[in-house]
């Protein structure tokens, strides 16, 4: 919902911190999101945590490998809104 709102606003998103968890398959990634007006005013700047996990397609057509050459599919991820005194 929150990337629908932005409309032709934009939304920068800043890597934080990316950490491997429990297998090389799942990682723990935490990010910052910055909102913005279409005039270039930040509206809302909010930190995110999720444990991402994935797997790998070897069999990806030649249309899928112009998007995604890896073949990195995300199984599982569930972001959640980290709430601290940075904002």
């Amino acid at each position: 919902d929150q990337y629908l709102k932005a409309g032709r606003g934009k939304i920068l998103v800043m890597i934080k911190q990316i950490k491997p968890f429990e297998n090389d398959k799942s990682w723990l990634i935490s990010w910052l999101e910055q909102l913005y007006t279409p005039e270039g005013n930040m509206i809302r700047q909010q930190n995110f945590s999720s444990v991402i996990s994935f797997h790998q397609n070897n069999n990806i057509d030649n249309q899928m490998q112009l998007i995604n050459p890896a073949g990195l599919f995300i199984s599982y991820i569930n972001p959640v809104e980290d709430i601290s005194d940075e904002k």
